[in-house]
């Protein structure tokens, strides 16, 4: 551990070292790294913000879920009703028609 330790705090000071020497055109080094860093950290900021979006989404859904399931339920009740209801209507305008033109004569 205490080997770790000293190669953080060496490869740290390298960096600082080596971000503050100037190049041929008299820039920084670490110049175009503090508009990267900056970049990052922005992304950081806005990635906890989305999770913590995404985690309120997911109560709130939580929170919605037995009340959308109620609602599912309920309307496959009142289409089952509906299809039974349908198919006992059909069934007896079938029963009619067969009856209707089993009697010639009668009704034409």
């Amino acid at each position: 551990m205490k080997k770790w330790s000293l190669g953080l705090v060496i490869g740290a000071a390298a960096g600082v070292i080596i971000s503050l020497v100037k190049d041929k055109n008299g820039h920084r080094l670490g110049g175009p790294l503090k508009n990267e860093v900056t970049a990052f950290g922005n992304d950081v900021s806005e990635l906890a913000l989305n999770i913590g979006k995404l985690k309120n989404a997911k109560r709130q859904l939580a929170a919605e879920l037995p009340a959308a399931q109620q609602t599912v339920s309920e309307l496959n009740s009142k289409i089952k009703h509906y299809q039974d209801d349908t198919a006992e209507l059909t069934n007896k305008m079938k029963k009619s028609y067969t009856d209707f033109a089993s009697k010639p004569g009668e009704n034409h």
